[in-house]
């Protein structure tokens, strides 16, 4: 509830006109939100704290918005160490994406409303794959995610997981991640390409040894 409290102020702030500013600040929300339901306790604070510096700084002292939302987040940081033990049994239900997937694919829309929908973002690399598309593509990133989550469920989750580690860290590679076709491409390709044991050694034949240590030259 106190997350999404603090979502709504965010989201209802019309003195917030920097766009950048509010998508920073959800995402932060986004992230700290999900780190305690999955049981990262300590990163969910830390995270907190950082936003809360970040809302506090000198040069945001002109919107009000920030203003409070420094002071919410301090509560809420209270609150959160206040209360962390109490908190353990949430962490411990779980929600297998693979059981729903085929259901979220049809119903996209479903997606911004599932109560436990932090707990469809197996790793931070998906986590990290979503706010992409949100912030690239926000009308369409529920639909692509659930694209990806799909995938994850029906050609093995780390494989996904691997490559979408991997086209994160270039700009080609994020907009390879946006668009379907190229990602499935790019699945393709790794698919295809050699293992990293699979080497090819040619036949050596020793009767080129034979000849070498038959010259005198080579035994002195």
């Amino acid at each position: 509830m106190r997350f999404t409290n603090l979502q709504q102020l965010v989201k209802g702030a019309s003195s917030l006109t920097d766009g950048c500013a509010r998508l920073h600040a959800l995402t932060e929300l986004e992230r700290a939100k999900w780190r305690f339901w999955n049981g990262y306790k300590k990163k969910g604070l830390i995270g907190l704290v950082h936003l809360r510096q970040w809302a506090g700084a000198q040069c945001f002292e002109h919107i009000p918005v920030l203003t409070k939302l420094t002071h919410t987040l301090s509560e809420t940081i209270r609150y959160l160490e206040l209360n962390a033990d109490s908190m353990r049994g949430r962490t411990n239900y779980r929600v297998d994406y693979r059981h729903i997937i085929d259901w979220l694919v049809r119903k996209p829309g479903a997606f911004a409303s599932y109560r436990y929908r932090e707990h469809l973002f197996p790793s931070s690399q998906f986590r990290k794959a979503y706010d992409l598309l949100k912030g690239v593509a926000p009308r369409r990133c529920d639909h692509r995610y659930l694209e990806i989550l799909e995938l994850a469920a029906k050609e093995g989750e780390t494989r996904i997981e691997d490559a979408l580690r991997l086209l994160l860290q270039t700009e080609a590679g994020r907009h390879t991640i946006v668009n379907r076709e190229s990602f499935r491409a790019f699945l393709d390709r790794c698919e295809q390409a050699p293992d990293i044991t699979d080497v090819q050694i040619a036949d050596v034949s020793l009767a080129s040894f034979d000849q070498l240590f038959s010259q005198p030259e080579a035994l002195q």
